[in-house]
């Protein structure tokens, strides 16, 4: 089933693969039922951002994100990671009841969007010691348009 989002993710998936970072064998989406299993889990309803992210790249996007955490595997811990950080960090404010943290680089920042704020949220970021997250995007597709360019730029062939 094709959704609003699904021609984004296929052009960013075109992109990466011409750049020479991702045969189309080196993407790999989740299911629909692991992606239920997700909002199971933390009893929320994922954006349609990040549903259709999740169907293109979830498990694997090639080159894209490679040594970060942010893939299907990663998804079930991060907000826990994330809410202990921000302990050792010694920060007065925790994360929002519907935050869901989808991205944790090198332990010492993550990115998440409110499950609440609308199907193609703002995502926001914290970075250890830099005080209270900021939004980043304005929206969850502008993140990973940001992500392909930059690894395209810095790795492309």
């Amino acid at each position: 089933m094709s959704d609003a989002f699904d021609d984004v993710y296929a052009e960013m998936a075109k992109q990466l693969r011409k750049a020479g970072l991702a045969p189309w064998c080196s993407i790999k989406g989740c299911t629909r039922d692991e992606i239920e299993a997700l909002e199971h889990h933390f009893n929320v309803k994922l954006p349609g951002a990040y549903r259709s992210y999740l169907r293109w790249f979830g498990k694997k996007a090639g080159e894209l994100l490679v040594g970060m955490d942010c893939f299907y595997g990663d998804l079930w811990t991060l907000r826990g990671w994330a809410a202990a950080l921000l302990v050792e960090s010694g920060e007065r404010f925790s994360l929002e009841r519907d935050a869901f943290v989808f991205w944790m680089g090198q332990g010492v920042n993550f990115r998440y969007f409110l499950t609440t704020a609308g199907d193609d949220p703002p995502v926001f970021e914290y970075t250890e010691r830099h005080g209270p997250p900021v939004q980043r995007w304005a929206r969850f597709t502008e993140s990973v348009r940001e992500d392909v360019a930059i690894y395209i730029e810095r790795l492309g062939r």
